[in-house]
């Protein structure tokens, strides 16, 4: 969605996506560009910042681990945020983090599906079936086709299960340290 909006080039590309796009991603575009939205966002980051900013998804993986770790590590993160408080997603990370062999697309692949079910119900992470589901299986496909990184390009990183467009883009961003277009946001973010 905002992908259309966020990726002009001329103004005949603006004027052509503005009349693909809805109203309300319109509207969405406009608070995203309006003065007092920008300067609100600026003095509360002077303030201390947002819990995401201090222990958000970006911010999970161990950078000391091996650099395909640590990029397994962010889509375990960006997997279990979905309707997840931050600090439920970092308490389960660094959990999963310390086990025994630590977070790697092995070992979450080995794992047994009760057990970590159980282990993201624990830390209050929402779906915990789900994304038990998804994650062993993101984890073997790891595994299996990228030798336990996570793949690079969009497509393929979409066909990992749990795994969306607004995943996607930020696993590109926080991960790879490109960014694929886009911006993410929550659905809560029209409030």
């Amino acid at each position: 969605m905002f992908q259309r909006i966020f990726g002009r080039r001329s103004a005949e590309d603006d004027e052509e996506n503005v009349r693909k796009t809805t109203l309300r991603e319109v509207k969405i575009l406009r608070m995203l560009r309006h003065p007092n939205i920008v300067s609100l966002k600026e003095a509360f980051r002077r303030k201390g910042g947002a819990p995401v900013d201090l222990y958000g998804c970006q911010t999970l993986g161990d950078r000391s681990a091996p650099p395909h770790v640590f990029r397994f590590q962010t889509l375990v993160a960006l997997i279990l945020s979905a309707r997840t408080t931050d600090e439920a997603t970092m308490s389960c990370v660094r959990d999963l983090q310390w086990a025994d062999g630590g977070l790697t697309a092995d070992t979450l692949a080995a794992a047994d599906a009760s057990a970590l079910e159980r282990a993201l119900a624990n830390h209050e992470v929402a779906f915990p079936r789900n994304k038990a589901r998804y994650l062993r299986g993101a984890a073997e496909r790891c595994r299996d086709g990228y030798g336990g990184d996570v793949p690079r390009d969009l497509a393929s990183i979409r066909a990992l299960p749990g795994v969306g467009d607004k995943v996607a883009a930020l696993l590109t961003q926080a991960a790879w340290g490109y960014d694929a277009g886009g911006v993410a946001v929550d659905t809560h973010f029209h409030r």
